[in-house]
């Protein structure tokens, strides 16, 4: 390139200067391909007239007057073809043995085609003719691997064309929204009292963007996987048969002791046997430790295991739980139904595909390969991650609310990994009167429940039993994101719906109901504040709480509700001794507070539950922080309540 340089018109156009000649350059490929260098090789000259006749070539910055007054006669010659997809240089005079007899433009790249048998096979809309010359003016790296005989590129172009084309699955918009006409009003006894109930059928709609598989089949939940569009929403993955184009997995852990985190390899031929082979060895590199504490959980109030199902984002094939899945489960009034899961991840694997553009499957691929496994309202779909742990779900049927069976399943679980096996009386009076169900996903039992036997002694040592990592409970899928094949390979997003019985009103005094959840907290000055609910004296009233909170001390860290190891300071609403409950308890600064008409403090902490003093009766419950001062510091609380109505006597007339 040492007689030859690239200018720039007063337009957007850029040329190639060779001699007494100047080439338009289309494009910034063509322009990477003729010099690596990119817009680097063209900022310092620029020409005055982009035509046949005197023109000038000056340094940027300089005004044309500066031009030498000398110019130099330049005549345009042919344009360098484009180097987009699909585009062929075709050679004018190609050699009479061996050497290619064109170029098809690919991912950057220009691909020999090697005779005249695979040049005829190819699309010649876009087709240019060249001089071997110009193909000697580009870069060396620019020349990718040939063609083969049977037109790999011809079918890599369809079979890329056609993935194109296929649009997304459809969506339903996320909501909960009432079926027309479906209303059924009962009078219901509960406890002896009459109650008008109202039910009604509802669409629950959800967004899904991470699947749970709770009986994966391990031939197609692997990352890299092609899987079938359709397949993907009812969560029966369909794999796609068809040879693959190579990737690179990478595993990603938090659960190591060296400083790397993160480690890679590359699959030649994406299968569930290299994949297994390559993950095992990764394994083996990166060592995660096991770990026993929950990242995450999700505890549903439901009218159906299939409600469960939409809200959680599982995968179930078969009902798992004993019932049937659409079984409404809202029918008795008395007790309440919940669903939870606890979840460990130990480590992710997500999968990227070569090329640029990606392709996912190999040159052997024809359209109508493609064309078996895809179409529409079926585009072709790959796993692009896939999380590895432990979860665990339970189905809970329970005499107590939904509010109180959630803070005892809390409780078992906090118990199980601390290593404790000790639950207050609360907790094991709820699960007394509870029957559990529980599926472990990714275990051996697979969709199967296993009834937990004597729930109140017998839960939390069930949990410790499955809980971590050894060689009778491994890590398995329990998580997993898919993408589109086609650009921009979108996170798969499907809409999952279910359509339970709710009960949307009924008119009792007495029997359950949670009335809500508030948040509260530091910096925003949001306390104390009024919940709006009047109790009268016998209700049962659980508060539970999470969440962090910094009080504004510098040396000091967040707290959690329980507040500051501590005794509060003497100015704080709430000291040390019995409080408006008459109960000792060990009071800190910091902690969830609550009262009755915004005083008669007394310490919530992330739960407690008690029942309306007398001397309340028909007072407001009122929420609070231990601290003088709740605008210097920041974060929330967020604290769900629920009241148990005291049931009266109630003489019959006559």
């Amino acid at each position: 390139m040492a007689n030859r340089k690239f200018v720039k018109s007063n337009g957007p156009n850029i040329y190639l200067v060779d001699g007494d000649m100047m080439r338009l350059v289309p494009d910034y490929v063509t322009l990477h391909a003729l010099d690596p260098r990119g817009w680097d090789a063209v900022k310092t000259d620029r020409i005055t007239a982009p035509h046949p006749g005197p023109v000038s070539i000056v340094a940027t910055g300089q005004p044309p007057a500066a031009a030498p007054a000398a110019q130099k006669q330049l005549s345009i010659g042919r344009p360098f073809p484009p180097m987009r997809d699909g585009t062929l240089w075709v050679l004018n005079d190609p050699p009479k043995v061996g050497g290619p007899v064109a170029y098809l433009a690919e991912g950057r790249k220009l691909r020999p085609v090697p005779d005249a048998q695979t040049l005829s096979v190819l699309p010649r809309d876009h087709a240019h003719p060249v001089e071997a010359a110009d193909i000697d003016l580009l870069h060396a790296d620019t020349i990718g691997r040939p063609l083969g005989v049977f037109d790999a590129a011809l079918r890599v172009v369809d079979v890329d064309n056609y993935i194109n084309s296929i649009g997304p699955l459809p969506y339903e918009p996320p909501g909960d929204t009432p079926v027309p006409g479906t209303d059924d009003v009962r009078i219901d006894l509960i406890d002896g009292v009459p109650m008008e109930v109202r039910r009604r059928r509802v669409r629950i709609a959800r967004e899904v963007t991470n699947f749970v598989e709770i009986s994966p089949i391990a031939d197609v939940l692997w990352p890299g996987s092609a899987i079938t569009g359709a397949s993907v929403l009812p969560g029966a993955l369909a794999p796609i048969g068809l040879h693959r184009s190579p990737g690179v997995i990478t595993l990603t852990t938090d659960l190591t002791s060296g400083a790397q985190r993160s480690q890679s390899t590359r699959l030649e031929t994406p299968d569930l046997a290299s994949y297994v082979d390559a993950l095992a060895k990764l394994l083996d590199d990166l060592k995660p430790y096991d770990a026993a504490a929950a990242v995450r959980f999700s505890l549903e109030q439901i009218s159906s295991v299939e409600e469960a199902m939409v809200k959680t984002g599982l995968n179930l094939k078969g009902t798992g739980w004993g019932v049937d899945a659409k079984a409404d489960l809202s029918n008795k009034l008395t007790r309440s139904t919940t669903f939870g899961t606890f979840s460990q991840v130990y480590y992710q694997v997500a999968f990227s595909p070569d090329g640029s553009p990606l392709q996912f499957f190999a040159d052997d691929v024809t359209l109508p390969d493609v064309q078996l496994y895809a179409g529409p309202n079926n585009p072709p779909c790959y796993i692009a991650t896939v999380t590895y742990g432990r979860m665990l779900t339970f189905l809970i049927d329970s005499a107590y609310s939904s509010a109180e069976a959630k803070a005892a399943l809390n409780a078992s679980w906090s118990a199980a990994v601390s290593g404790g096996a000790n639950l207050d009386a609360s907790a094991k009076a709820v699960l007394a009167s509870s029957s559990v169900t529980a599926v472990v996903v990714g275990g051996s039992s697979g969709a199967a429940g296993a009834p937990i036997i004597d729930p109140a002694n017998g839960l939390v040592p069930w949990i410790q039993s499955q809980i971590g990592i050894a060689a009778d409970r491994p890590a398995a899928p329990i998580e997993y994101t898919v993408r589109y094949m086609a650009p921009p390979h979108n996170i798969v997003s499907v809409t999952r719906a279910a359509d339970p019985i709710k009960i949307v009103d009924a008119n009792v005094y007495g029997g359950r109901e949670v009335l809500g959840t508030y948040q509260m907290g530091e910096g925003s000055g949001s306390a104390p504040f009024s919940t709006g609910i009047t109790v009268n004296r016998g209700d049962q009233v659980i508060i539970t709480a999470t969440g962090q909170i910094w009080a504004g001390w510098i040396f000091i860290g967040k707290n959690g509700p329980e507040g500051l190891d501590g005794p509060p300071k003497p100015w704080y609403p709430l000291q040390p001794g019995k409080d408006s409950l008459d109960q000792n308890v060990d009071v800190r600064g910091s902690s969830l507070l609550a009262g009755f008409d915004n005083t008669n403090w007394f310490q919530v902490g992330s739960g407690r539950t008690f029942n309306v003093p007398t001397e309340r009766d028909k007072a407001v419950l009122w929420l609070n922080i231990n601290d003088d001062d709740l605008t210097n510091g920041n974060g929330t609380f967020d604290v769900t309540i629920s009241v148990r109505r005291r049931v009266p006597t109630v003489n019959a007339a006559g």
